[in-house]
């Protein structure tokens, strides 16, 4: 189902279907009147999203999701299985090994990279409760230690985010660590 979300037009596929044009309005974004209800002025979008998922939304009937649910909606299929089975017979795709051997590729591939990412955030997390360990309630050091879980707690909800983003932290954090040793040794704190 991810495969023809992200395989076939909407837009050209909604248009083919009919009656209704739609006209681009934004980068991969276009607007019509909705083939779904009467609609007397444009309230129907299309949108292709960065990942590659088409979707649509009425803001006239409240009707939105992707191929899978346009189908569902507009030729009265009751269940999602069906309605892809549909959409792969009129688009002339065979479902093969190979479309689920690239549906099962892209899946592993969204699921290594999301343990990355989770990896390196709790390695982050981790030195940031060392220095607080350590801090001996240093105020300067809990606040940044508090605004740092704080960023990298919204990071986690940035589709976009890189696990090197993490190690930043990790790193700023294990530097602040040693300048606390040092200062606990009775050293001058190295200044880098």
């Amino acid at each position: 189902m991810d495969v023809l979300k992200k395989t076939i037009d909407l837009k050209s596929f909604i248009e083919r279907e009919g009656p209704t044009t739609l006209r681009q309005t934004g980068m991969d974004v276009w607007l019509g009147l909705c083939p779904l209800h009467k609609d007397g002025e444009p309230s129907f979008w299309v949108r292709k999203w960065d990942e590659g998922v088409w979707t649509y939304h009425c803001f006239g009937c409240g009707s939105s999701g992707s191929i899978i649910d346009f189908c569902m909606e507009r030729y009265g299929i009751t269940n999602s299985y069906e309605s892809a089975v549909f959409i792969a017979e009129k688009e002339g795709i065979k479902c093969d090994a190979s479309l689920i051997i690239k549906a099962a590729k892209e899946a592993r591939i969204k699921t290594d990279s999301q343990k990355t990412i989770n990896l390196s955030h709790f390695v982050a997390c981790e030195n940031l409760r060392r220095l607080l360990r350590m801090c001996n309630r240093d105020k300067e050091t809990m606040l940044w230690v508090s605004k740092t879980f704080s960023r990298m707690n919204d990071l986690l909800d940035d589709p976009n985010v890189n696990p090197t983003e993490f190690d930043k932290f990790r790193e700023e954090s294990f530097i602040r660590m040693q300048k606390l040793h040092e200062i606990a040794k009775g050293e001058k704190p190295n200044e880098k």
